[in-house]
């Protein structure tokens, strides 16, 4: 099966196309073909990832600076940390671009771009000097941006003066301090080749003892070409030392620009850019917090992958898949699902838009510089441009402008359940040993533990107490089949924990445990199905447990929390015109949910979802409209005694003229039977109420309920033996513009 622009772990061979929803160049009729690229859908299967895969999908490209031909606007970076509105937690997304033309000795010249919504409308930023590509969030609550290029300490230009800007309004006001960095005992600045001694690129790392550490790139005297170094300052800025070299330069070969991560493991992994020799990114890692580096080594992308490019991005997503953006020519994408980078996976083109397809100007268009920030568990935000200030854009009349597109990243498994969505509701209560709240950082709180981040501060804090130890309880507001838990402990701390379920909060039943682990992102475990209403994560006797930092609960409740947006549904096969969304009715106490539109009189909007072979069934979903003009289908399916596939109970809601009405219909394989009528559900004023249906089902006969009204039949379409499933579809071809939203699906 070949799914919607996904590309997911089993897939290991490609065709050169390109994935929906890239921009592509087209030259005297020529369009661009790049091998290596996941896979559109296969029109022939139309299926959605598979339950039990990783699997990535692209979102659609929209602009976040748009200016008029001339303006510059490129090399966008991007920084986010967590605020609280409206009691929900969400992420302000800095986004700033150079406004100078791209040279060596140019003074910096910044435009910046601020979202308070997760990135998803932005306003200008009255403060156009901060780089938000060197921005962090220091332990005090400040938010410290350090400049790209320092400058002179001296005449003497044995040192220079990193300069960075702090915030403690997160954003909105800043201060100028300039810390003092010397190269180490035997190296020194050459500034007959390098102006202003070094570069600071990119994206600052806080270790958790509170030193912040960043890459810079120089060339010290006597290096044949450029180096990458690590920077630190324990002081906020106000002084700086170099903490490791990353590489050393040979003849051949050197590097410059960088970005550094954590991985799953509690290693950092740093992404290089070259100069001279193989054009190839290079990866290193250090066990010991930057202190020494492994042997930077070529990033090994699958077959056909162009991993020889500029401005590497890396991010670490909250669910442990670990990104890896870059360009040039075009924008590019590598993923690697086991968070540590040891392989690389589902190669993507972001955005390409070359003026040719040979010669020089095939690296013109887009500069290739990316920048990505996490602002979700499984979802990334990817911000580019669209040309080079000044050499990359001569060809498109310098009609420059900055984008962005989300990346979906989603580990394996659905039933997600939306608890933070719940919660707000008052559906969802949480309990536990509560550290008092921090105001520096508001984020800090029990709704922390499932705010859909990984930020060090953004989590439930936890104090133990004389006989009483650090836990937290999260009491759902019925009980669940459980199977599948995602747990982050305190971030970058040793600890332990045991997690234990129960159906009534007295009666306890473990299901793992955890000891001595260090987290700085979720880790997935797969349980045996357990009933529960209430999850306890419990500090043991003599461990240490300071934060819930996330906390993701799986049932067998189908909620599509965990599915791409704008993807086919995972599991789901024979899919038209369905795909899962987090705007219009999003979903039912949750954000995403299945959205069947309905355009076209000569195609309905469907979704299947099989599962094993059985005797009986029962199918049970919510849904909603936003128009109800025609039926809404939904269907047992089944198998005779051949094993091809049926539809033994074939059901619709057909909307009552100038009401608010529904007939409830079965169909004989001749013509509709009417069953019953149930109000309430298809009129204007019932957009966003979700309705209950349910069916039970035999091979011999049925209970449907719609709206807590039940109809029993024993008229079938096709005959079954067994029953294997469920279909969800528009009405037929006598009408259209149908626009249904389905969620919680359960079929038992």
């Amino acid at each position: 099966m070949r799914p919607d622009n996904f590309g997911h772990r089993r897939r290991r061979r490609r065709r050169a196309t390109v994935a929906a929803g890239v921009l592509l160049a087209s030259v005297a009729g020529l369009t661009l073909s790049t091998p290596g690229l996941a896979l559109v859908e296969d029109p022939a299967s139309r299926a959605g990832l598979p339950v039990d895969a990783n699997g990535v999908r692209l979102g659609p490209l929209f602009s976040v600076e748009d200016p008029g031909p001339g303006e510059l606007a490129a090399f966008p970076s991007a920084f986010a940390t967590d605020i609280v509105t409206d009691g929900a937690t969400r992420r302000k997304v800095f986004v700033a671009y150079s406004r100078n033309a791209d040279s060596a000795t140019a003074d910096s010249v910044s435009g910046v771009r601020v979202s308070e919504n997760g990135g998803t409308s932005y306003h200008e930023f009255q403060d156009n000097t901060i780089m938000a590509q060197n921005m962090a969030r220091l332990p005090d609550g400040r938010l410290i941006a350090v400049e790209f290029i320092p400058e002179w300490a001296g005449d003497e230009r044995s040192s220079v003066l990193v300069v960075s800007k702090l915030s403690r309004d997160l954003g909105r006001s800043w201060e100028t301090v300039r810390g003092r960095f010397t190269p180490p005992a035997g190296s020194a600045f050459d500034p007959n080749t390098f102006d202003r001694g070094l570069r600071v690129h990119r994206g600052p790392v806080l270790l958790s003892d509170g030193t912040l550490i960043t890459p810079a790139y120089t060339q010290y005297a006597g290096d044949p070409r450029n180096r990458t170094i690590l920077l630190q300052s324990t002081d906020a800025g106000r002084s700086w030392s170099q903490r490791a070299s990353i590489t050393v330069p040979t003849a051949a070969q050197g590097t410059n620009e960088a970005s550094i991560s954590r991985t799953v493991d509690g290693r950092l992994v740093a992404v290089l850019r070259t100069s001279g020799g193989s054009a190839n990114l290079l990866q290193a890692y250090s066990a010991d917090d930057g202190r020494t580096w492994s042997e930077a080594v070529p990033v090994a992308g699958p077959p056909g992958a162009d991993t020889g490019s500029v401005a590497p991005v890396l991010v670490l997503q909250p669910n442990g898949i670990l990104l890896l953006s870059y360009g040039r020519p075009d924008n590019k994408l590598l993923i690697s699902y086991d968070g540590n980078g040891t392989t690389w996976e589902d190669y993507q083109v972001t955005f390409a838009n070359p003026p040719t397809l040979v010669g020089p100007a095939r690296n013109h268009g887009s500069s290739g510089n990316t920048s990505m920030v996490a602002i979700g568990a499984n979802r990334s935000l990817l911000v580019g441009d669209s040309c080079a200030n000044s050499w990359g854009c001569k060809q498109y009349h310098e009609d420059y402008r900055v984008w962005a597109r989300h990346v979906e990243a989603v580990t394996p498994g659905t039933g997600k359940i939306d608890l933070a969505s719940r919660e707000r509701a008052g559906l969802v209560t949480l309990t536990g040993t509560f550290a008092a709240r921090d105001p520096a950082f508001p984020e800090s709180r029990p709704q922390g533990a499932f705010d859909g981040g990984a930020d060090p501060r953004a989590a439930a804090r936890l104090v133990s107490r004389p006989n009483r130890p650090a836990h937290l309880t999260v009491e759902l507001d019925r009980v669940y089949t459980l199977n599948r838990i995602g747990l982050m402990l305190a971030h970058g701390r040793a600890s332990d924990a045991d997690v234990s379920v129960s159906t009534d909060g007295r009666t306890w039943q473990p299901v793992t445990q955890v000891r001595g682990r260090t987290d700085y992102a979720l880790r997935y475990i797969d349980i045996a199905p357990q009933p529960a209403r209430y999850l306890r994560v419990q500090q043991p006797a003599g461990g240490a447990l300071a934060a819930v930092t996330e906390l993701e609960l799986y049932s067998d409740v189908d909620s599509f929390e965990n599915d791409p947006v704008i993807g086919l549904p995972r599991g789901f096969t024979d899919v038209r015109n369905a795909t899962v969304t987090a705007v219009g009715m999003q979903g039912h106490l949750s954000e995403r949910s299945l959205n069947l539109v309905d355009l076209a009189t000569d195609a309905q909007a469907t979704a299947t979802r099989l599962v094993p072979d059985a005797p009986t069934r029962s199918v049970e979903f919510v849904f909603t409209h936003l128009d109800f003009r025609g039926a809404f289908m939904f269907d047992v399916r089944g198998r005779d005694g051949a094993g091809n596939l049926t539809t033994p109970w074939h059901f619709n809601l057909t909307p009552v003229a100038n009401t608010s009405d529904v007939q409830v219909r079965v169909y004989d394989g001749r013509s509709w039977q009417l069953l019953g009528v149930v109000g309430g559900i298809s009129s204007v004023a019932d957009r966003g109420k979700w309705t209950t249906v349910s069916v039970q089902a035999s091979v011999d006969s049925a209970v449907v309920t719609v709206a807590g009204q039940s109809f029993t039949t024993s008229t079938r379409w096709q005959p079954a033996v067994t029953l294997s499933g469920t279909t969800i579809a528009s009405g037929g071809t006598e009408s259209y513009g149908m626009d249904f939203y389905v969620d919680d699906l359960v079929i038992d």
